[in-house]
């Protein structure tokens, strides 16, 4: 093929066609869920990354590699169009790729970057057979300067190294007819179900498994959920009942469903009932049908799934989306007429993982649950423990220092510090009876299912004789403390022999983190213990994928996660998605997108996301981790695109913009941990993404009242916007010795008051989501009043 004729080809035949002519040429290619055929079966069947290295007799000449993997189940004749970049030293090129099911391919090209070069992309596209599907953008960097780099990434010798790759999808347009959004009405199978209409409706919500009224009665759904001794879950079930009810009424324009416990002869349903005669495959599994004679059925084996299945039929089937938390995160929508329509319905799900523990940090549950990320109500969940099992103030250091962290002069390691106290000795006869004990007691709670045994966040571990021995008995080497997984998994099996009978099948938990991350040498865990693998933003690389090999921390990583999926029954999975520092543009869709898939085909079982809610600039991230917590093969394009429609309405454009070039700035961003800091500085994007706010914000101006939700959305990313470009300007403006201090005194009170009004503006309330969490606005506050402190003090010293 020539360099041109394959594009020209697939451009000319673009050009041509009509718009009535694009739709049906698009159906000849499209499967029956509206999707070009051409296209692999799901997004990460392809991956692509690329690599450089310059030439061996030419230095100038520097040769891009893109490497290119089927992990797909079909072939793609995969087609690669890179343009000219004169800044970059490059002439364009294109070629074509035929990937047999599981190859890897690679596809060269050469540049020849001009003295002083800094920062250059290439740009592309790339296409499967004869849809073009994907952009393409290579990130070329410059020699370093001589001096520091940023910490944690690879000194740049040569003349110039490609950093990232970036190749998502072209905006696509079958999302609404794709399994992974809202049933399509067209999809709908007959006979319909006319739920509710014009203000009325016929039917009842029957929840079999509510309690009855003390006289026999039906309880309101008030008193249902005042009675004490409600059983695990039923709180979150009668919330989900409560939507239920609530959106159908908004859907029709005020009908709203009764809910008893039994229903009169002849009456019409949305039946909850637990079916204990099914062998379930997960706590949250359930079935919706619906029968030819209207009548709507939710069975689980328990509550937690009934739950599930009401946001199942909610979401799934009657287009009801919580985007975000809070009033303003909320589209029911309001059909003509009133008209609320579902076809025929015969499902069974259930989630991909064991547990998950939501992705709003625990600030807003019912959203969680809502997103159907609330799963096994979270209950695989722990953290630093040992200073719960044994303290100071009931085992003195002086009175009992056999049973403490010491080091080789006998001397107790005492850490008093607020991310960690002091360990214990984990090899102490007294220490183990105690911890068993503790262990017993807890676990002993029904609704228990995993109790922790991690140590003291990076505090030191014990150096005693006992505790070298016990390392040593395992082939460890190191006595420095700082490698002591063999010993922390002999402690869990410890503690698991001592365990009671009853609570042997539950679980023992230890992070695999800080001293604890590598694999052990040779000691072999129960079958109960549990990990917990966490992706470290300081140590690992948040630009890419884990799986992606061009970052050595990656590499380890994905190899540390390889391992422990063999060795654990129950892995779980820690990652960041809501930043604790840095509160402005955090893109993690791209990475998560290929990382949670990773992390569950490499055995991975549960989840527990740090999402912070810091919802403005967080709140995509945790709104498809979340979906992905439940569904983890959706489709991620899939729910973005319905995330831009019908979130922000008329600014859908602009807004996809804004979210989609975050993720852009990111995945081409240099390789090396630390990411959210060092993308701040990347030119230019703090003013290209306030274009698109500014773009999003002219549309919304004078839309009519019912539609000021989407003005609300926008302006509430703006604010989150806001926050991070001021932690960033000021950093850089005003934090030196060389700012002019009444130029700093100036903008530390207006960056204070600005803080103030929108801690008023975003107070707890019902409308909003989180806008920062509370305990989070000292740490953006405090450079500004450190700054003013300073600043006064020179002004007042007459510097």
């Amino acid at each position: 093929m020539n360099r041109i004729g394959f594009w020209a080809r697939l451009m000319m035949g673009c050009a041509m066609l009509t718009a009535a002519g694009a739709a049906a040429g698009c159906a000849a290619m499209e499967t029956v869920e509206g999707k070009p055929t051409d296209l692999p079966t799901n997004y990460r069947d392809l991956q692509i990354y690329a690599t450089s290295e310059a030439d061996a007799d030419d230095p100038g000449l520097i040769e891009v590699t893109v490497h290119l993997v089927n992990r797909g189940r079909r072939t793609l004749p995969t087609h690669i169009r890179l343009s000219a970049n004169a800044a970059a030293g490059f002439e364009g090129a294109e070629g074509s790729v035929r990937l047999m099911r599981g190859a890897k391919k690679t596809w060269t090209c050469t540049l020849r970057p001009p003295d002083g070069m800094t920062y250059e992309i290439l740009t592309g596209e790339i296409a499967f057979g004869d849809t073009r599907a994907r952009e393409l953008h290579i990130a070329v960097q410059g020699a370093d300067p001589e001096g520091d780099i940023p910490k944690g990434v690879e000194r740049i010798d040569e003349k110039a190294r490609v950093v990232g790759t970036h190749a998502p999808r072209l905006q696509i347009d079958w999302w609404q007819k794709h399994r992974s959004s809202s049933i399509h009405p067209d999809q709908r199978v007959g006979p319909l179900i006319t739920l509710a209409e014009a203000g009325k409706t016929d039917y009842v919500i029957v929840a079999v498994v509510m309690p009855s009224a003390d006289d026999g009665g039906t309880l309101s759904l008030d008193e249902w959920a005042a009675r004490e001794g409600l059983r695990p879950g039923e709180d979150m079930l009668i919330g989900a009942v409560r939507d239920l009810q609530r959106c159908v009424s908004v859907m029709s324009g005020g009908g709203e469903m009764r809910v008893e416990r039994g229903r009169a002869a002849g009456r019409r349903a949305i039946v909850l009932a637990l079916n204990p005669d099914v062998d379930w495959p997960h706590n949250d599994s359930y079935h919706l049908k619906t029968t030819r004679d209207g009548d709507v059925r939710i069975e689980a084996g328990e509550l937690d799934g009934l739950r599930q299945g009401i946001y199942g039929l909610l979401t799934g089937h009657l287009d009801c989306h919580w985007f975000m938390p809070g009033e303003m995160g909320e589209e029911i929508p309001q059909p003509e007429g009133g008209r609320v329509v579902i076809g025929q319905i015969d499902e069974r799900r259930s989630p991909t993982f064991f547990s998950g523990f939501g992705t709003s940090w625990g600030s807003h549950r019912d959203w969680d649950c809502r997103n159907r990320s609330y799963i096994n109500r979270g209950r695989m969940v722990y953290g630093h423990a040992w200073t719960g099992f044994v303290s100071e103030a009931g085992y003195a250091y002086d009175e009992f220092p056999d049973m403490w962290a010491r080091g080789r002069d006998g001397n107790v390691l005492i850490r008093r510090h607020s991310s960690g106290s002091t360990n214990f000795c984990s090899t102490s006869p007294e220490v183990i009876e105690i911890v068993a004990r503790k262990v017993n007691e807890r676990l002993r709670d029904p609704n228990a299912l995993v109790t922790s045994l991690d140590p003291n966040d990076y505090a030191p571990m014990c150096l005693c004789d006992r505790c070298l021995a016990l390392d040593a008995s395992y082939g460890v080497t190191e006595q420095d403390g700082t490698y002591v997984t063999d010993r922390l998994i002999h402690f869990s099996n410890e503690i698991y022999d001592r365990m009671d009978e009853e609570n042997k099948e539950k679980f023992l938990g230890i992070l695999v983190y800080a001293f604890q991350i590598e694999l052990p040498t040779s000691a072999v865990p129960h079958p109960n213990h549990a990990g917990m693998v966490c992706n470290m933003g300081w140590t690992y690389d948040h630009t890419r994928p884990f799986t992606d090999p061009t970052d050595p921390t990656n590499r380890e990583f994905y190899e540390l996660i390889k391992g422990w999926g063999e060795l654990l029954g129950q892995f779980g999975y820690y990652d960041y998605y809501g930043h604790w520092a840095h509160f402005g543009p955090w893109g993690q869709v791209q990475k998560m997108r290929e990382d949670l898939v990773a992390f569950r085909d490499l055995g991975g079982t549960y989840l527990m996301l740090e999402c912070q809610p810091n919802f403005p600039m967080a709140g995509l991230n945790h709104y498809i981790s979340g979906r992905l917590s439940w569904d983890v093969d959706a489709d991620v394009d899939v729910l973005l695109e319905e995330f831009f429609t019908k979130f922000y309405g008329p600014a859908a454009g602009p807004m996809r913009s804004f979210w989609m070039d975050i993720e852009k700035y990111y995945a081409l961003l240099r390789a090396g941990p630390h990411g959210a800091e060092r993308v701040r500085h990347t030119p230019g994007m703090w003013e290209a993404l306030r274009a698109h706010l500014d773009e999003a914000q002219a549309i919304t101006a004078s839309l009519p009242a019912e539609q000021k939700r989407f003005a609300d959305r926008i302006e509430f990313t703006r604010d989150g916007f806001e926050m991070g470009w001021r932690q960033y300007n000021f950093e850089v403006s005003y934090t030196s010795q060389k700012a002019d201090a009444q130029e700093t005194l100036a903008a530390a009170d207006e960056h204070l008051m600005w803080l103030t009004r929108m801690k008023e503006k975003y107070a707890p309330g019902t409308y909003w989501p989180t806008y920062l969490p509370s305990y989070y606005y000292a740490r953006v506050e405090k450079p500004f009043a450190e700054a003013k402190t300073k600043a006064a003090e020179r002004l007042s010293a007459g510097g």
